[in-house]
């Protein structure tokens, strides 16, 4: 039987979908880190027993324990942070294994470049973005002009896959001459900022970008969704931002321009399984993440929003203040809003013919001082964490919880 488990944030990311998945890759057959939405911009943070730490962007969070990855097509890559990444784990003595689906969209320095003149210009009516270009990957793939997927770029040589450098070069002059000041205008962008002017006039900008695309496609591995399913045992899909950051949720435009819960899924597998029968035999668990508060990174809503951290102990090295999404913001978690987002999005599944089973993963609670601080009922409640931990379960039926005391994933504890 094929296993599933699907990676799902309930909040505005930030919740530990790395260490949840760095821990069920650790128990399971044979497995695969997918990664179904967004862009490198993701963060998610995996700390091993001996310390070793890294915020995972490109790469799958079952990294540390040799579980390779596979970007799907409903990821953006990015060769520039790929490649920085990469070196990064390379110093931790790490050689990830990556499988890219072909139809993946690149991001280009222009794509964020636009994204960062963008939320420079619109000063304290800024999106929230955190300025690597993922929005403005997807607006420009909407035109095939200026479209750019892996399947574009790559040349098949016998055995090995080779980057088109001409016709990349070729690509990227015609985004840059034609396409950017287009965007910008869009963008009702007159004015750019000086600080970006040089930048955007270099020449060396595209030599240096034709670079890095051409070591990321040396660093890759082509391979379809259908080939990875036959080849690995656990498929375990691991989503980006949070359901309150779904695109279509009810704070647009402060949202992620993606499905940051579980449609994608559902589409990638039932392009595979298209059989009834052959769905029953596949075992899906969806488990989906909250800290034991709320935080936000970006502009934006935010409900029970507090002026400072609602317990001593909280220590966050991942999310540190940045130009473009601010200081790492704080609030109560709502229980009847997180059952009402784990709600919405799980009965997008019902009627796929899968048998999906939900499961709750409540992280950060040795970060709890003496008493818990939530909302219940609309109404702020102070407990013990057992009755915390009681009442969310309560709140959120689920087959399964994973109670998380700490940042690694000998701290997590299975009910």
């Amino acid at each position: 039987m094929k296993n599933v488990k699907v990676i799902i944030g309930a909040n505005f990311g930030d919740e530990g979908k790395g260490h949840i998945t760095n821990f069920v890759c650790s128990k399971s057959k044979n497995p695969i880190v997918i990664r179904f939405n967004s862009g490198s911009q993701a963060g998610h943070t995996v700390v091993n027993e001996d310390r070793t730490r890294h915020v995972f962007g490109h790469f799958g969070s079952g990294t540390f324990l040799d579980t390779p990855t596979f970007l799907s097509r409903y990821f953006a890559v990015n060769p520039l942070t790929f490649l920085k990444e990469k070196s990064e784990l390379k110093g931790k003595n790490i050689n990830p294994v990556v499988y890219v689906d072909d139809e993946c969209v690149i991001t280009t320095i222009y794509d964020m470049l636009i994204n960062q003149i963008a939320e420079t210009s619109r000063g304290d009516n800024r999106h929230g973005s955190c300025g690597l270009g993922f929005n403005e990957t997807l607006v420009r793939n909407r035109d095939k002009k200026y479209s750019l997927k892996i399947k574009d770029i790559i040349i098949k040589d016998n055995n090995e896959v080779i980057c088109n450098i001409a016709l990349l070069k070729e690509i990227l002059f015609i985004i840059k001459k034609e396409y950017v000041p287009k965007r910008l205008k869009e963008l009702n962008i007159t004015n750019i900022p000086e600080e970006f002017i040089p930048i955007l006039n270099s020449d060396a900008l595209i030599d240096n970008f034709l670079n890095d695309i051409n070591e990321f496609i040396k660093s890759i591995r082509i391979k379809s969704f259908s080939k990875i399913s036959d080849d690995f045992d656990t498929l375990v899909f691991e989503g980006a931002q949070g359901l309150m950051l779904h695109q279509s949720y009810k704070y647009f435009p402060h949202v992620t321009p993606s499905n940051t819960g579980i449609e994608n899924v559902i589409e990638l597998l039932s392009d595979e399984f298209n059989d009834e029968d052959e769905r029953q035999e596949i075992d899906i668990e969806a488990i989906y993440i909250t800290r034991s508060y709320l935080t936000r990174h970006g502009a934006g809503p935010m409900p029970g929003e507090l002026k400072d951290k609602p317990y001593r102990k909280i220590e966050d090295l991942t999310n540190i203040p940045n130009r473009y999404q601010g200081t790492l913001r704080f609030g109560l978690l709502n229980l009847d809003l997180l059952k009402e987002n784990i709600e919405t999005d799980f009965n997008k599944s019902l009627n796929s013919k899968f048998k999906i089973r939900k499961s709750l993963a409540v992280t950060c609670l040795d970060q709890i001082d003496d008493k818990a601080i939530y909302i219940k009922d609309e109404r702020k409640v102070n407990a013990e964490v057992e009755k915390f931990i009681k009442e969310i379960s309560e709140t959120i039926k689920s087959d399964k919880y994973y109670l998380s005391y700490g940042d690694s994933k000998e701290d997590i504890k299975v009910r």
